[in-house]
């Protein structure tokens, strides 16, 4: 049921307001972030940026953004069936397995940012719960527990440098020093094939809200 992820990112994209386009619906879509305060960025500024992953290890990402544009990147999915009662985000990262969108638990935190709850693309399937959630005017990514997303300059160690890097802030927290508050907008995109050799398959895909590209 799974399917894999990677680099994302659209450059036409990456300077216009998704929220203005109309709502439409695919298979496959790019995670944009939408500041929720527009007059709060980071330095270097994100608003913009799309979801995109750094290789902290074997079967691990830390979720973070990019603005390179690579339309040919694999798209992030909605996987999963309200049957199987399993529904999760995915993406291919042109492996020959699944890597999915995984938002640490509330009651752990990231061992160097006590206290922030990190946001990873791995290996295998996301969390359960994750996906669209959608309203008469626009679409953004929903965690399985409510809460927000948010977006800090932080060192990551294994790769020793700054990066921006995606947090989840649960119901009740206070978004950490340092960090933006972002809502992740679904940019509309076509699903990818997947390689004939793939572990995986696409047969459980959904179509799901998300702001047309043009």
């Amino acid at each position: 049921m799974y399917t894999k992820v990677a680099t994302l990112s659209l450059a036409a994209l990456a300077s216009a307001s998704p929220v203005a386009r109309s709502l439409s619906t695919s298979k496959a879509y790019q995670l944009q972030a939408q500041l929720v305060d527009p007059a709060k960025d980071l330095n270097p500024p994100i608003s913009g940026q799309f979801l995109s992953t750094a290789h902290t290890g074997a079967g691990l990402n830390v979720a973070t953004l990019s603005a390179n544009a690579d339309p040919s990147s694999p798209p992030f999915y909605t996987n999963g069936t309200s049957t199987d009662g399993f529904v999760d985000v995915l993406n291919d990262l042109g492996t020959d397995f699944s890597w999915g969108i995984i938002v640490q638990g509330s009651d752990a935190t990231d061992p160097n940012f006590p206290g922030e709850h990190s946001v990873s693309v791995n290996a295998g399937g996301g969390s359960d719960g994750m996906g669209i959630q959608a309203t008469d005017t626009t679409a953004q990514l929903h965690a399985p527990e409510s809460g927000d997303f948010a977006v800090c300059t932080r060192h990551v160690d294994t790769l020793n440098e700054d990066l921006p890097v995606v947090r989840f802030v649960y119901e009740g927290e206070t978004i950490p020093e340092g960090c933006v508050g972002v809502q992740f907008v679904p940019i509309c995109a076509q699903l990818n094939d997947l390689p004939a050799d793939s572990q995986t398959t696409h047969d459980f895909v959904q179509e799901v809200p998300c702001v047309a590209s043009s």
